[in-house]
């Protein structure tokens, strides 16, 4: 029995075995799978989160050092 492979293109996701794969080019110019990237708000719907405020941010990080400091 004969089997088609079908064509991807960069860009395209494709599941394999129930895990999702997104086609992407290498550095050599060939093609990878690779998981996708989840995009952020996608992400806070799965969590049922939200982006903090720039308040709740720099209360949470303020005493945080730079890289530079320690």
């Amino acid at each position: 029995m004969a089997v088609s492979v079908p064509k991807l293109t960069v860009g395209e996701v494709v599941e394999i075995d129930g895990r999702r794969y997104e086609v992407v080019p290498t550095r050599d110019g060939e093609l990878t799978l690779e998981p996708p990237i989840t995009p952020l708000d996608e992400l806070h719907a799965i969590e049922g989160t939200k982006l903090a405020s720039a308040e709740d941010f720099e209360r949470l990080s303020g005493d945080v050092p730079y890289d530079d400091e320690g």
